[in-house]
């Protein structure tokens, strides 16, 4: 699991995520002021996910496990999701990437 560091209190980022085998990952991230909320992209290959809502979770990609090679976990200090312009700059919120090995110990968590 490594932490996406790159990303600040700014509205609206696109962020190009290197994984494990040196394949790029690009990620926009916009902040939604009417919802409190952050929403992303992700595209990958030929793979694209578009406006989906950043939450608490080990996997938000658990979905899509057959498609992907990679995982993303959005962490926070307090359970909540994501919803200040600041979580990520202050550090309530992290992002992180995960890799094969990282989601079959989470797999594993899920089957319990």
């Amino acid at each position: 699991m490594l932490q996406i560091t790159q990303i600040d209190d700014t509205p609206q980022q696109s962020l190009v995520i290197v994984d494990e085998n040196g394949n790029n990952i690009t990620m926009n991230l916009r902040f939604l002021p009417t919802q409190n909320a952050w929403n992303f992209d992700i595209s990958f290959g030929t793979f694209n996910l578009n406006g989906c809502r950043l939450v608490n979770s080990l996997n938000i990609l658990r979905s899509y496990k057959n498609q992907l090679p990679f995982g993303i976990a959005c962490l926070s200090n307090d359970g909540c999701d994501p919803f200040l312009i600041n979580d990520f700059s202050t550090n309530r919120v992290g992002i992180y990437t995960l890799i094969p090995q990282d989601l079959e110990t989470i797999e594993g968590i899920w089957q319990v």
